[in-house]
């Protein structure tokens, strides 16, 4: 609104209903870094929620510390492909006036920091264990690690690619699309340090309360509502004039 462009929400992206010749070098710049900023300061403000609960039994406090990882990813997982691929996040670098050089150590920090990421919620994944179990040694360290690592990274990671693909080719591309996939497909480079990291860590010992595995429906509920009304509720987009 404040560039006076015309919008249209979709559940898959943020629609620009103008002519080319419209853009300019602010509206690129601001427009196509506000999401990558928004994920940035998003995922820093779960980080900070999770790390005052995570000692704590519930299991809400996981909600915040994949929000961390999935903001993180939103920043510099678009940095890294908006880079590599001229795309989105990458066009504000280019118009930054960047060139090859520095869109290079642009994308070899953003690895980097993906890298960086993994490593150091490696051991929050592993006190996340305290909501099912009442210690973690090498009997349950895969089943720990698969369960509430690589599952939910894998399962959660797809759900998000497919919201990505657009019903309607006139108002989204199968390339904006791939882009997005491979965005969102930068969460290996956080899983791999955990993988490797995981089993190094010695045995921790929470407490001796009884902790039962169990499916928490009116979570799994709220999540199903959720991705439908986004899904239906988007697909015929919700103009801003």
């Amino acid at each position: 609104m404040s560039f006076d462009y015309e919008t249209i929400l979709f559940y898959y992206k943020v629609y620009y209903d103008i002519d080319t010749g419209d853009w300019t070098a602010d509206s690129v710049k601001i427009l196509y870094s506000l999401a990558p900023l928004t994920g940035l300061l998003l995922g820093t403000i779960f980080i900070t929620i999770y790390s005052t609960f995570k000692n704590e039994r519930g299991i809400l406090k996981l909600f915040f510390l994949w929000g961390f990882i999935h903001g993180m990813i939103m920043f510099f997982g678009a940095l890294l492909m908006g880079t590599l691929l001229n795309k989105d996040f990458g066009w504000v670098i280019a118009y930054l006036y960047y060139r090859d050089t520095g869109k290079m150590i642009f994308s070899i920090l953003a690895i980097f920091a993906l890298v960086a990421i993994g490593r150091g919620v490696s051991k929050s994944f592993l006190i996340s264990g305290n909501s099912y179990f009442n210690f973690i040694d090498k009997s349950n360290h895969k089943l720990l690690l698969f369960s509430q690592v690589v599952f939910p990274a894998i399962f959660g990671s797809a759900i998000l690619i497919l919201l990505k693909f657009p019903n309607d080719l006139y108002y989204g591309s199968l390339d904006q699309a791939l882009f997005e996939g491979l965005k969102l497909s930068t969460i290996i480079l956080v899983l791999l340090p955990v993988l490797f990291t995981f089993a190094s860590f010695e045995a921790i010992y929470f407490d001796e309360e009884p902790r039962k595995i169990r499916l928490l429906w009116k979570f799994m509920i709220a999540a199903i509502v959720i991705l439908f009304l986004w899904r239906f509720g988007l697909a015929s987009g919700i103009e801003f004039r």
